[in-house]
């Protein structure tokens, strides 16, 4: 054989094998765009792709969740939903469905398509038996977006009671509780309410993202509920002539009496009103010893709809300006209480 045949034999076989290489079989099942360019990540994923129709369904997890893997890391992201979609079109009774959606709703998550997302979340937990991935609950997984995105309350009551029983142990339960009380607020199931913010007071090292004094509101809104409520008046105009009646009359007891009996507070304007640093007067006696204590003639102008400061200066203290905060009661658990006013605090020193 002459050198020149021998050449070009040699030439062929290594075209053969190098078409060979940048041409991999794949699964008569799947589509050819989805295998990539390069010859190293063609071949690799043609094999993953071999591997799915007939493996056991562990090996089909890892597989599967290998290609969704390389082409998020490509950035094929259209590849990569019609790839999922067609998995989950072609075994839509299989357990591992579920999976496959999964990726879907987390994908268009990404994307900014929330309700699509949700949309498949709701599929899987209604359509799909619950499914470990690395010891993880798909349910548990899809539970946490629903609670936290569904808009009805009555759904999200449902979502937030379904991960309280069935996952109690995989999450803060202090913060369920606090977005389940929210929502049957929401739902005007005010009973229901009450009762699961008594279960949120179980858990004080609780964090409400967001909301810092999420604790101490509810702790103020279980005491109101449990309170007489006898120191409230209908409008602002009548707390304002009784407690500005009390202060020209020097009547320390009938300006106790105004007062709320819950909640109350004193603390200068720098101050944060938390229960360690906000010191209640219960007595006004020795304040109207010395000077005349006085009064302005109208509430401050930074007074809204829903809060008033009435400015008093003269008082017997080392501090001699008291600035009297009133405040609409916010009580959607009683129509009867809900909007009266009450004299809820004292602001020490001048506004800032």
């Amino acid at each position: 054989m002459s050198s020149t045949v021998r050449t070009t034999l040699i030439l062929l076989t290594v075209v053969v094998l190098s078409l060979s290489f940048f041409f991999v079989p794949s699964p008569p099942w799947v589509d050819g765009y989805l295998l990539p360019e390069r010859p190293p990540e063609r071949t690799h994923i043609a094999r993953l792709l071999s591997l799915i129709p007939e493996s056991s369904p562990e090996t089909r997890l890892i597989a599967v969740k290998e290609i969704a893997g390389f082409l998020a890391q490509e950035g094929l992201w259209t590849k990569r939903a019609a790839f999922l979609s067609g998995l989950a079109s072609r075994t839509p009774d299989s357990p591992l469905t579920a999976y496959y959606l999964y990726l879907l709703a987390r994908q268009y998550q990404r994307e900014g398509a929330e309700p699509l997302a949700l949309l498949y979340y709701r599929r899987i937990l209604e359509g799909y038996p619950d499914l470990l991935i690395e010891g993880v609950p798909l349910h548990f997984l899809c539970l946490r977006e629903l609670a936290d995105k569904e808009e009805d309350p009555y759904t999200r009551i449902r979502y937030y009671n379904l991960l309280i029983q069935r996952y109690a142990s995989r999450i803060d339960a202090g913060v369920a509780y606090y977005f389940l009380a929210k929502a049957y607020e929401q739902a005007g199931m005010w009973d229901d309410a009450i009762r699961t913010y008594r279960l949120f007071l179980n858990y004080p090292a609780t964090s409400i993202p967001g909301e810092p004094e999420a604790y101490l509101k509810v702790q103020e809104l279980l005491a109101f509920h449990d309170s007489p409520k006898n120191w409230l008046f209908d409008d602002l105009e009548s707390l304002f002539d009784a407690v500005t009646y009390a202060i020209r009359t020097r009547n320390a007891a009938l300006l106790s009496r105004y007062r709320a009996k819950v909640n109350f507070f004193s603390i200068s304007w720098e101050q944060e009103r938390t229960a360690k640093n906000a010191q209640v007067i219960f007595d006004f006696t020795p304040f109207f010893s010395g000077t005349r204590v006085r009064y302005a003639s109208e509430l401050d102008p930074s007074s809204t709809p829903s809060e008033a400061y009435l400015r008093t200066w003269g008082w017997s203290y080392r501090i001699n300006v008291w600035y009297l905060y009133f405040r609409r009661v916010n009580y959607p658990f009683d129509p009867d209480i809900d909007g009266k006013w009450e004299w809820a605090g004292i602001y020490f020193g001048e506004k800032f």
